[in-house]
């Protein structure tokens, strides 16, 4: 009898051994849809690194601390409830931190400031050179072209008899006299602007580029919230467990 009972509590012993280890990790699981924008956001279920996509994925029943984060976003950290039932869906859009806001307004900023006080000044004062030349180029022309029709019409005045002509050609002439004053006003007014404006704008436009290498660079820099090291457990002979690490480099 006793033998009997010894191999009973032997047996169930040995059923008790083997089975427990299986129901331990006959875990139930439920379906979750876990997407995080951006895609490459690094998440993490409690300590388990997990992929952002958009398809279900089967995960373990329960609740379960969620966090996700990527360079320039803030960490997001939510609790989700994951049943046999139904699919989880957590979609969420990572915010970017106060401070990457900050750095994205200085350096457009920075970038603006180059481009106006090292490139701006250059264009202008070749466009303008280009503009008083095409001008003093004119009225060069207007001031020959009024002087001669002027000449012209005075040799006509001269050489008229009928009461009529006379009074035709003098009006002609006084005519292309007044082009002839006009631009010549014209083009010393412009001589006048030009003799300021083009070597001032010249000094400017040195002074703006000698800025402009002073300006400094706005730098971004961050510590990692999550770690890409994935921690797993591994189960050995004789029930016990030993702790292995993986870097995921491809979410």
């Amino acid at each position: 009898m006793k033998n009997n009972l010894f191999s009973f509590t032997f047996w169930l012993v040995v059923i008790f051994q083997v089975t427990a280890p299986m129901n331990i990790w006959a875990q139930e699981k439920g379906k979750a849809v876990i997407y995080f924008s951006p895609p490459s956001a690094i998440i993490r279920l409690d300590t388990t690194l997990i992929q952002s996509r958009q398809s279900p994925k089967l995960l373990p029943v329960g609740k379960h601390i969620i966090k996700a984060w990527a360079p320039t976003f803030q960490l997001f950290i939510d609790t989700i409830l994951i049943s046999q039932t139904g699919i989880k869906i957590e979609a969420k859009e990572l915010k970017h931190t106060p401070e990457y806001e900050l750095y994205r307004a200085a350096k457009f900023k920075y970038r603006l400031l180059m481009v106006l006080e090292r490139y701006s000044s250059a264009p202008l004062i070749i466009a303008y050179v280009a503009y008083y030349s095409n001008r003093n180029t004119q009225y060069k022309n207007d001031i020959t072209n009024s002087y001669n029709q002027a000449l012209s019409e005075k040799t006509r005045y001269d050489h008229a008899l009928s009461l009529k002509d006379i009074t035709a050609y003098r009006d002609a002439y006084l005519y292309y006299q007044g082009n002839y004053q006009a631009a010549q006003r014209s083009k010393s007014r412009l001589n006048t602007i030009s003799v300021v404006a083009i070597p001032v704008s010249t000094v400017c436009s040195m002074l703006l580029f000698l800025r402009s290498t002073k300006l400094i660079r706005p730098h971004y820099s961050e510590s990692p919230l999550l770690s890409l090291q994935s921690v797993s457990f591994n189960k050995c002979e004789a029930n016990a467990f030993s702790i292995g690490t993986h870097f995921i480099l491809n979410l």
